[in-house]
C-alpha cells in the first residue's frame, strides 16, 4: 500500500475511529488500523478483486473488514486507498452506498 492520505480520512478519523488525525507526515500504511492493514494484504500479488461499479469514472476496488469499507485505486506502482468509512446496512450512510451517490451527484456536474 503506498503511503498516502485517504480522500475522507478527516471524517473518517473524526467521526467513526474517534481518534485524533494523525499529522499529516505520517504515511497511511504506518497507521494502525484494522481496513489498512486489509487493503495492504489484499493487494499484494494476483488476488480476486471486486470492482465498486458505482464509480465508472476512475477504476476503483473494494477492501472490507469488520464493519470498515475501503475504496482502492490501482496504480501500477502500488494501490491507494482513496476513501473509507464505515458499513451501516440499509442506510444512506453506508460507505459505498454515500460513494456512489458523490458519483451520481459527480456526473451531474
Amino acid at each position: 500500500m503506498c503511503a498516502g492520505i485517504a480522500q475522507d480520512i478527516q471524517h473518517w478519523t473524526t467521526s467513526h475511529i474517534r481518534n485524533p488525525r494523525p499529522p499529516a507526515r505520517v504515511a497511511l500504511d504506518e497507521i494502525d488500523h484494522p481496513l489498512i492493514h486489509k487493503a495492504s494484504a489484499q493487494f499484494v500479488g494476483e488476488t480476486a478483486r471486486e470492482r465498486i461499479v458505482s464509480v465508472d469514472d476512475n477504476v476503483l476496488f473494494k477492501v472490507k473488514i469488520q464493519r470498515w469499507q475501503g475504496a482502492v485505486w490501482p496504480d501500477n506502482r502500488c494501490p491507494w486507498l482513496v476513501a473509507a468509512g464505515r458499513r451501516e446496512d440499509d442506510s444512506p450512510d453506508d460507505f459505498y452506498a454515500a460513494l456512489a451517490e458523490r458519483a451520481r451527484q459527480a456526473r451531474k456536474a
